[in-house]
């Protein structure tokens, strides 16, 4: 809910500014502040089921082993294979099967690309997590 706030107050008060100084910006901010919650201020009703929301997860991450994504690096990649094994434990049925085959089929086609992200680190606690989230991802995965 926040980052609809932010958003606001991005459009409302700091889109197209500049400010001469961090205080000025700051000023301008509480003033924002100030108005928004003596005339705008409202609850905002949050609709949003989730519904769609692992399938998404998981095409994103298929998307970026089938680019081989020159960004992905050691940590985000093992957050996503914790994500993966995460929603593949909790949340497996709802996902369409065509979903998690073709992660299958790139996880094993893209076998040395995910081993080259964990072997250029350096750091051996990275190193090991890395591994970890590989072996419970697999766990799952195949």
């Amino acid at each position: 809910m926040i980052e609809i706030w932010f958003g606001i107050l991005n459009k409302k008060c700091l889109k197209h500014q500049s400010f001469e100084s961090v205080q000025l910006l700051q000023e301008t901010i509480e003033e924002f502040i100030e108005t928004w919650n003596t005339y705008f201020s409202h609850p905002f009703t949050w609709t949003y089921t989730g519904e769609g929301l692992h399938e998404k997860a998981i095409t994103r991450f298929n998307k970026l082993l089938l680019i081989e994504s020159k960004q992905m690096d050691i940590k985000f990649l093992t957050k996503q294979l914790i994500l993966m094994s995460n929603i593949a434990k909790t949340y497996h049925k709802k996902v369409h099967t065509k979903i998690w085959k073709m992660l299958h089929d790139l996880f094993i086609d893209k076998k040395d690309y995910i081993n080259s992200i964990i072997s250029t680190s350096i750091k051996e606690r990275q190193i090991a997590k890395a591994h970890m989230a590989l072996d419970q991802f697999k766990a799952f995965i195949i």
